[in-house]
């Protein structure tokens, strides 16, 4: 089992008002788009005035290697492309 990881991001302002008025659930649909292009599974997150905290997981080789397969696919119009 891969090792679960800390992870802190900075926020503006700016990105913060955007983030908190933004349509429920659009920040976990960009969230699970994101896990599967990077690789990583996102456990947990918190939002703060300031930064942003996440405890992220990387995924098996395979199902990574099968997901950016999927991507390039789509990429070239060979195949329709679902996450």
């Amino acid at each position: 089992m891969a090792g679960v990881h800390n992870c802190i991001f900075n926020l503006s302002k700016e990105s913060y008002d955007r983030i908190s008025s933004s349509v429920p659930g659009t920040l976990m649909r960009r969230m699970r788009c994101n896990e599967n292009y990077c690789g990583i599974r996102v456990l947990s997150f918190c939002i703060t005035t300031n930064h942003f905290h996440t405890q992220m997981q990387p995924l098996p080789k395979a199902q990574v290697n099968a997901t950016l397969s999927a991507v390039f696919r789509n990429a070239l119009g060979l195949m329709p492309f679902a996450l």
